[in-house]
């Protein structure tokens, strides 16, 4: 098992399904990207984690990402403008980092219990631990837990999907990496999917 992880939310202004949503500016006053930093800051609170919060975005965003988290203590760290796994790579590598909880910037309803359970998986070097496959979580309370060794795997293929997704792959062979554990019932509410 490996030490506990740290966090590592991705982001990036040029999303094709809705462009800047990281940026936009919740009912409470902050960014879609600051509210997913906070929430992160107080999981890390409330399960008494040494985590460190990373906010990792493409290179050329670094800036903005900066003034779109002030007053956080999350660490921005710019890679990749398209792969984001070589992103996930290239801070992983610069960070010292084994494994990562991956959260993404559109995420701000994760709850600690869900971040509990996760957790209490066994992550062994070269796999991740992906709750988005059963399809019992609402989305917004979805995340996963990478070993920086499957992301390297990653990077050696030349699976696109994987290269976007983390937790999806098109290759057999990364495929049998991913491990999908049964959700507890108590924390499914798959009514609140909606996609």
């Amino acid at each position: 098992m490996l030490v506990t992880p740290d966090i590592i939310i991705s982001s990036r202004l040029t999303s094709s399904r809705l462009p800047y949503k990281a940026a936009l500016t919740l009912p409470c006053g902050n960014s879609s990207v600051k509210a997913v930093v906070l929430r992160c800051m107080e999981i890390k609170r409330i399960l008494d984690l040494p985590s460190r919060i990373f906010v990792a975005c493409p290179e050329a965003e670094v800036s903005i990402y900066k003034t779109l988290c002030e007053g956080t203590d999350a660490q921005i760290l710019g890679g990749h403008p398209e792969n984001v796994a070589r992103r996930m790579q290239q801070i992983c590598d610069a960070e010292n980092i084994s494994s990562f909880v991956r959260v993404t910037a559109d995420n701000p309803y994760i709850c600690f219990d869900v971040f509990s359970f996760l957790l209490e998986q066994v992550l062994s070097q070269g796999q991740c631990v992906s709750l988005f496959h059963q399809k019992a979580l609402p989305n917004g309370t979805v995340i996963s837990h990478i070993s920086s060794s499957y992301v390297d795997e990653i990077c050696l293929s030349d699976d696109k999907k994987a290269e976007e997704h983390l937790v999806l792959s098109q290759e057999s062979d990364l495929g049998d990496f991913i491990i999908t554990p049964p959700i507890p019932e108590a924390l499914t509410w798959r009514e609140g999917r909606f996609c």
